[in-house]
């Protein structure tokens, strides 16, 4: 509860005393069991983006989003769709 009440009021100050207490990659839990993981570094940022794709299912994570974006949407989607529906996007952003 005092987490959620921290990160609803002053976002920006709880995660700069998170990063000074527990380092450069804290957890914060909010109220309803939704945790959030913080990552500091851009190295620890690089990893996660290049991670095995079938072990960080970012889909499954974004599912909160899957309401206002579609179900079918880029964030919402893991696996073989996801990599499907990312190769048609792609050549428009070159």
């Amino acid at each position: 509860l005092l987490q959620t009440l921290a990160w609803v009021r002053r976002p920006v100050p709880l995660m700069t005393r998170c990063r000074a207490a527990y380092g450069p990659i804290f957890t914060l839990r909010f109220v309803g069991g939704r945790r959030l993981v913080f990552l500091v570094r851009p190295e620890h940022v690089r990893e996660v983006f290049t991670g095995d794709p079938d072990v960080l299912l970012g889909g499954r994570a974004n599912a909160a989003f899957a309401r206002f974006m579609g179900e079918h949407s880029l964030f919402a989607l893991d696996g073989e769709a996801h990599r499907r529906h990312r190769r048609l996007l792609l050549p428009p952003f070159h």
